[in-house]
């Protein structure tokens, strides 16, 4: 016997989706998945500068999620505003600082993500996604940091300080902060995006030979 989902309010954002009448069942229950996870990820969902902030990350790290989740709470804010007379924030475009002041990392950046190619010590491709926070503290005595899997609770990569010290320099974070791993730019919410971190090591491996 299948077991039934347990209600968690948002059955009735779905009804309101379906009786709009231009939404697909399957669509609209996408819809409520986004908007379920926003309100999970963002936590205060009236703090405009966290939703910013989240939404900002996705758009360099994941754009087709960034697209699909911002329509999500498009619509679910319209929800809230028509059904329970509640403003909540959209998110803006992204920010400037965000969309256009990607600058390259510096040699000792460059190096540390080589290193992480090389080492295989974790993806190139998932370090967009992690942030100091899933960092654990690094003891004076250790040459390593135990960094978190986002998408894996209890799942870790073990990294050397040799790779982490220069990034952090770069970052100005430390473990703990809720800031991205390699900022876009010095003190940008956004994560350096996959596409430049790969550009950035490209060329990094062409000028040292």
């Amino acid at each position: 016997m299948a077991r039934q989902r347990k209600e968690d309010g948002f059955e009735h954002f779905e009804t309101w989706l379906l009786a709009k009448g231009t939404i697909r069942p399957t669509t609209a229950k996408v819809y409520t998945s986004g908007a379920r996870r926003v309100v999970k990820e963002v936590g205060d969902i009236m703090s405009a500068s966290k939703l910013d902030r989240f939404f900002d990350g996705l758009y360099y790290s994941k754009p087709f999620a960034h697209n699909n989740l911002r329509r999500s709470w498009t619509l679910f804010t319209e929800w809230a505003e028509a059904t329970k007379g509640l403003s909540l924030p959209r998110p803006g475009g992204p920010r400037s600082d965000a969309r256009d002041s990607v600058e390259p990392l510096p040699y000792g950046v460059r190096e540390a993500l080589c290193a992480v190619l090389e080492d295989r010590t974790l993806p190139l491709k998932r370090v967009p996604e992690i942030r100091w926070s899933h960092v654990r503290p690094i003891l004076p005595s250790q040459s390593f940091a135990d960094v978190a899997d986002p998408q894996r609770p209890g799942n870790y990569w073990r990294v050397s300080r040799e790779i982490l010290d220069p990034i952090r320099g770069y970052a100005q974070s430390n473990p703990g902060d809720d800031a991205p791993l390699v900022p876009a730019s010095l003190g940008s919410p956004a994560p350096y995006s996959y596409t430049c971190l790969r550009r950035e090591v490209a060329r990094h491996r062409r000028t040292r030979g």
